[in-house]
């Protein structure tokens, strides 16, 4: 959610509450280890993101996890025709002009 984010009017009691930062403060809470075990749990039943880069790590993980069980690796393909890079050992060199 935006830093910015303040909840519509219309939500009642709640309207006008500037979430977006509240949400930034228990994150800084969290990272310096000075939110609550209790606090964080309520937030993450809320299904809480506490880094956006951790969750974008974890995604792009899911994505490679997804590819390699379609395709049987997560190899770069090499559209030169030289084929998978599987061919090179460990620390061999690669042939120059080669992905």
């Amino acid at each position: 959610m935006p830093y910015t984010l303040v909840t519509p009017q219309v939500w009642g009691g709640v309207g006008g509450h500037p979430l977006g930062q509240r949400i930034a403060e228990q994150r800084r809470a969290y990272a310096a280890g000075t939110l609550t075990a209790g606090r964080g749990a309520e937030l993450e039943k809320l299904g809480m993101v506490w880094s956006e880069q951790e969750a974008a790590w974890a995604d792009g993980v899911a994505v490679a996890r997804a590819y390699a069980a379609v395709h049987g690796h997560s190899l770069p393909s090499d559209h030169r025709g030289l084929g998978r890079a599987s061919h090179w050992c460990v620390g061999e060199e690669r042939p120059r002009g080669g992905p």
